[in-house]
């Protein structure tokens, strides 16, 4: 929904629907008109409208806030398809590619740089310049060293997962942000946020910095003891399926989801 302004009470009715063609609910379709459980909605500097449609296995660009209709589909070759990494778009699900989503999850720009959390294909995709055509391929993918790979915590890249994560390997890749050069992503399942103090280049470029845990091999939540066995009761250091972050005036803002809390990590001198 969007609003021209801000909502002055309840009940405000939105300026305009995104995903519906009119103000019922249709349920979800596979069209270039509607969202199938839409997960993030994100506006870049000039204007553009990107949209993270999980249930369809795309992502949505709009021109602008004004645009009737998306112009670029990321995941698929056009509009009327919708099926999971489908690369080549016969309607069945398949083995990730660089132009395949499955289950996109989190988006974020900076009108040049895109950036998509790939939630089942358990990893990041990374467009260096803006995408301007359909089934644009990503340039980069972190959490896998190729983009066939989509097992989560996969860091031998057998096609199996492994018992650990690494500084390289994502479970359920979420939310993204960017503060410059530095890049968090939150790693749900491994109840961890991970850090590149600078934006990765290269596929599988491990992280320098972890939170939530002690070590980029552990992974149970809430384990401030560092055990290996997830704790019922939180610390100050501990997370329990991260879902958004935010980089805000150098420091960087955690969305710590089963916890039901926001933590803020000032960022160090």
């Amino acid at each position: 929904m969007i609003f021209n302004s801000p909502p002055t009470g309840p009940g405000a009715q939105p300026d305009r629907l995104i995903g519906e063609a009119r103000s019922i609910n249709e349920g979800p379709l596979c069209r270039i008109d509607s969202l199938t459980t839409p997960g993030d909605a994100f506006i870049t500097a000039d204007g553009k409208l990107i949209v993270a449609d999980t249930g369809n296995n795309r992502v949505l660009i709009w021109s602008s806030l004004t645009s009737s209709a998306p112009s670029v589909v990321l995941g698929q070759d056009a509009f009327d398809r919708c099926a999971a990494n489908d690369d080549n778009q016969d309607g069945t699900s398949g083995n990730a590619t660089a132009r395949t989503l499955h289950h996109p999850a989190k988006v974020w720009s900076d009108g040049t740089r895109l950036l998509v959390s790939d939630y089942d294909n358990n990893r990041v995709l990374i467009w260096n310049r803006f995408p301007t055509g359909n089934f644009q391929p990503a340039d980069v993918v972190l959490g896998q060293s190729t983009f066939a790979g989509a097992m989560p915590n996969d860091d031998n890249q057998d096609g199996s997962s492994d018992a650990l994560p690494s500084a390289r390997t994502f479970d359920g890749p979420y939310g993204i942000s960017v503060d410059g050069n530095r890049l968090a992503i939150a790693d749900g399942q491994n109840n961890r946020v991970l850090i590149w103090e600078q934006f990765p280049q290269q596929n599988f470029q491990p992280a320098n910095v972890v939170i939530g845990q002690a070590s980029f091999v552990a992974k149970a939540a809430n384990d401030s003891n560092q055990d290996g066995v997830s704790e019922s009761v939180p610390s100050d250091k501990s997370l329990s399926n991260p879902g958004n972050v935010l980089f805000h005036g150098g420091d960087l803002l955690v969305e710590d989801g089963r916890n039901h809390r926001i933590l803020v990590f000032k960022r160090q001198q």
